[in-house]
């Protein structure tokens, strides 16, 4: 078996290529990928860290093929990186449960309803939203409480950070038509808004002000109607 440094230089040389196949290989020869992911997996504006993310639900669905003791390990070792007794160490633990639901739903969809009550936690505030958003873009039949999913999203529109703003406007957009979300009466008082993000999405960032993403939504929803 490789060495832990051996196995970091691959995963992030993979990661760099977007080859998330090749983690997904080195996940199911040697656990310790997982553990390399997670380790990379701090710094939210680094794209590594955002591949890092992505690249957890392949690898878990890899080592499910094997294992799915382990599979399951790994989701209670997140779970508890986000506890209080861990001391906070899962800062991207709630997007990495969301790719694990992403990659594995049959396995995997009982998670779904552990994600939303984390959003009461500032710092995983965008991490929920980004994890409904990945889940039930590609699985919307797993998003049964839409009317919680609402509820979060108006909060999020609300916030006073810019940043949680703009994840509720893309998750809105992410699921409004594949769950059939209504949109809120406070995306058009975003219209006035230049607060600037940047969000992960399609393999790289992407930088939206608060105002475009509202337009685009309601430009969508007038379209429908």
């Amino acid at each position: 078996m490789i060495g832990i440094r051996q196995l970091k230089r691959r995963v992030v040389s993979a990661l760099s290529k977007g080859d998330t196949t090749t983690v997904t290989t080195l996940a199911k020869e040697n656990i310790r990928t997982v553990s390399v992911l997670i380790n990379l997996s701090y710094d939210k504006d680094s794209l590594l860290t955002w591949r890092a993310i992505e690249a957890m639900g392949p690898a878990v669905a890899g080592v499910l093929e094997d294992s799915h003791e382990l599979g399951r390990n790994i989701v209670r070792r997140l779970l508890w990186s986000v506890t209080e007794e861990s001391g906070g160490l899962g800062w991207s633990a709630i997007e990495m449960i969301g790719e694990i639901v992403r990659a594995s739903p049959g396995a995997f969809s009982d998670l779904v309803l552990l994600i939303p009550p984390f959003f009461e936690e500032e710092i995983f505030k965008t991490g929920v939203l980004h994890a409904l958003c990945r889940i039930g873009s590609a699985h919307p039949g797993l998003i049964e409480d839409k009317e919680e999913v609402e509820g979060l999203v108006v909060d999020a529109l609300r916030s006073g950070d810019p940043a949680v703003r703009g994840y509720g406007l893309f998750a809105l957009k992410c699921l409004s038509a594949a769950v059939s979300l209504s949109v809120p009466e406070e995306v058009p008082d975003l219209l006035s808004d230049e607060a600037t993000v940047r969000i992960y999405a399609s393999g790289d960032f992407r930088d939206f002000t608060i105002r475009d993403l509202a337009e685009e939504i309601l430009k969508v929803h007038s379209d429908r109607h």
